[in-house]
């Protein structure tokens, strides 16, 4: 941390997440935080000098509402930053964070704390994409952006004009959005193929109502489950075909715009009935499986006909499934960063590296 805080003022933060919670953290920093933890904290038992010991100190903090707390003084230079964990209830943190103010803290945003201790942007969108995560290997993957991976390479290729080194980063780009965000599957087909229960065969558990009645799926519904550490989102729809049904075409238009913005499309045939009596379903020009459903029963298709699909399965038995699931991995993660590897993770960061990619020089 460097003496970067404005005037040489004191700053106090929530660093945990709004809401609800077991525990908060309030963060207080600057050349007055131990004069104010000082006013503010009576130790259960023993002394309190943080000049002499930073702590973790286990008593009472407030005035006239207080609570029991551990604190502890985090400080890596020359600044004093004082941790206060408390109980997560919003009005106790609230109630806490207002009296560190009286007693003569300004009130900022944990962003705003972390950029008087000198910290990038990259590092705080890191931070920031951290709480949004779904599995351990993203949380890896940025972590390594937050201790300066992204950073180094930014400023190298910024000081060389390496534009191969920008392009390289570039072609993270795709995979880094999705650190935070789910790849998004769809499931579409006519009406009977098996699509609802290939959802639930995907997600294990019954997200989607299974019906013989045509037409039951009227909403698009959706699931979430991580394969090989990482996470999709699997959605389920109208099967597409002609109808007068006006509630029916309504689903239908549901699942065509939201074709538009999958990342992949599995597109479900039945395979217990000839292939010319599945209906072509039109799809937007990108990423997509064809898969043949009812394995298990028998198929009036041919040996070519069944060489065309892309994945053969039986949503009833589950055959099939996991080998489905390794083939949606593997075209949609082709390449895992090793441990290190920057990795640009939001829109501003690729901008940046567009811009340095297109530089002269």
């Amino acid at each position: 941390m460097t003496d970067a805080t404005p005037n040489n003022e004191t700053l106090v933060s929530v660093l945990t997440a709004p809401g609800r919670s077991a525990l908060a953290t309030i963060a207080i920093v600057g050349v007055h935080a131990r004069q104010i933890a000082q006013s503010l904290f009576t130790p259960h038992r023993g002394d309190f000098d943080l000049e002499n010991d930073p702590g973790p100190y286990y008593g009472r903090f407030g005035g006239d509402v207080s609570d029991d707390v551990v604190l502890a003084e985090t400080s890596t230079t020359h600044l004093p930053s004082i941790e206060i964990h408390c109980h997560g209830g919003s009005a106790m943190v609230e109630a806490l964070l207002a009296q560190v103010q009286q007693a003569g803290a300004k009130a900022v945003t944990w962003q705003e704390l972390l950029r008087t201790e000198g910290k990038s942007e990259v590092c705080i969108e890191a931070t920031e994409a951290l709480t949004r995560c779904r599995t351990s290997r993203a949380a890896a993957v940025l972590l390594d952006q937050a201790n300066g991976a992204l950073d180094r390479a930014i400023e190298k290729i910024a000081s060389s004009s390496d534009h191969a080194a920008a392009r390289e980063l570039l072609s993270w780009q795709n995979f880094g959005l999705h650190l935070t965000e789910p790849w998004k599957i769809l499931l579409v087909g006519p009406p009977n193929v098996g699509k609802s229960s290939l959802l639930n065969a995907i997600l294990g558990h019954e997200r989607a109502i299974v019906s013989p009645t045509a037409g039951t799926t009227r909403d698009v519904v959706h699931g979430e489950t991580s394969i090989d550490g990482w996470s999709f989102v699997f959605a389920d729809g109208a099967g597409i075909r002609s109808t007068e049904d006006e509630i029916e075409r309504a689903g239908i238009s549901l699942i065509q715009r939201a074709m538009i913005n999958a990342d992949m499309c599995l597109i479900i045939q039945d395979l217990s009935i000839p292939k010319v009596q599945n209906e072509l379903i039109p799809y937007v020009d990108h990423d997509h499986l064809t898969i043949g459903n009812k394995a298990d029963l028998g198929s009036p298709w041919s040996r070519d006909e069944r060489d065309q699909l892309d994945q053969c399965v039986s949503a009833r038995t589950g055959q099939g499934v996991d080998d489905l699931l390794q083939q949606i991995v593997r075209r949609l993660v082709p390449r895992i960063p090793a441990s290190g590897t920057p990795v640009p993770f939001t829109h501003r960061q690729i901008e940046i590296l567009t811009t340095l990619a297109h530089r002269p020089g």
